[in-house]
């Protein structure tokens, strides 16, 4: 007799799902060799952008790692190809996945603000580097003195020139004490 419904523990249902997560792992470990390679990641993005799809609607804590891993090896692909409304759309459940698996998100909310700054969103940037300083004064200095050196930018850019100069003077010595010279 045939059973009336298929359960939810079809055997062609987890032999797709293990080959589809078996796929993610594979492009991820690809994407780990290659990322510094644009030229390839403009190759593969469509296949990217798939497997990031699938993670997202996965539930299990390897999927919600491998996620925020896709997101912090593509973010400077995103940036510099000006994909910015690429990555404020996958920085949004790769946010909440780093909460989830109670990571540091400061680099993620960074990211998140630059986007923002590039799309012309310079309300939520600001808002989002207050995060990045409010959270970063107790977790992380460096992403503390950068959220401070684009806040003040962000500052200069909408005209608040007394505040923006004494937040830049801020990051500058904020810089200067975690060793960022490059951002000094």
């Amino acid at each position: 007799m045939l059973p009336a419904r298929i359960i939810w523990s079809d055997p062609v249902t987890v032999y797709q799902g293990q080959a589809v997560r078996r796929a993610a792992e594979l492009r991820l470990d690809r994407l780990r060799r290659h990322h510094g390679n644009y030229r390839w990641v403009d190759e593969e993005l469509s296949n990217l952008r798939q497997t990031f799809g699938w993670l997202s609607r996965q539930a299990d804590e390897h999927s919600l790692e491998c996620m925020v891993e896709y997101v912090r090896l593509l973010a400077p692909y995103l940036h510099q190809r000006s994909l910015e409304a690429d990555l404020l759309a996958w920085s949004e459940p790769a946010l909440s996945a780093a909460m989830f698996l109670n990571q540091n998100v400061d680099w993620l909310l960074l990211e998140r603000c630059q986007s923002q700054r590039a799309l012309g969103r310079w309300t939520d940037a600001m808002a989002t580097a207050q995060a990045v300083r409010r959270a970063g004064a107790q977790t992380d200095p460096g992403a503390r003195a950068r959220a401070s050196l684009l806040l003040g930018q962000l500052q200069f850019n909408c005209g608040a020139y007394r505040e923006a100069l004494t937040m830049l003077a801020e990051a500058e010595a904020l810089l200067a004490e975690v060793g960022d010279e490059a951002g000094v």
